[in-house]
């Protein structure tokens, strides 16, 4: 996280949960090849890196929460093409229909 705090923008909103993948992905792992090994047990310190993962998931929805209005805003100076017209609405039905 500490890296995440220097960066701005946009980018960092997308590298930070992607850090936060990569490490549930490498704690997993981690997991996994403990319990192969007959080493994990509920509340060992594998056990720790995965709740952190958890607590960094939870901080980024309440932020996304948080910031809903400037993040459902649209983008200035975005050019939408006719492909990007057409998916939205070739989908727009779908989406409403699961919406129930």
């Amino acid at each position: 996280m500490v890296l995440a705090a220097d960066e701005r923008g946009m980018a960092a909103r997308v590298r930070a949960p992607v850090r936060a993948s990569a490490l549930y992905m490498l704690t997993s792992l981690a997991v996994n090849v403990a319990i192969s090994h007959n080493e994990y047990y509920t509340g060992s310190l594998y056990d720790l890196p995965l709740l952190s993962v958890f607590f960094w998931y939870a901080y980024a929805g309440w932020v996304a929460y948080k910031r809903r209005d400037e993040l459902d805003a649209p983008m200035e100076n975005s050019p939408v093409g006719e492909l990007e017209q057409w998916w939205a609405t070739a989908c727009g039905p779908a989406d409403s229909r699961w919406r129930r």
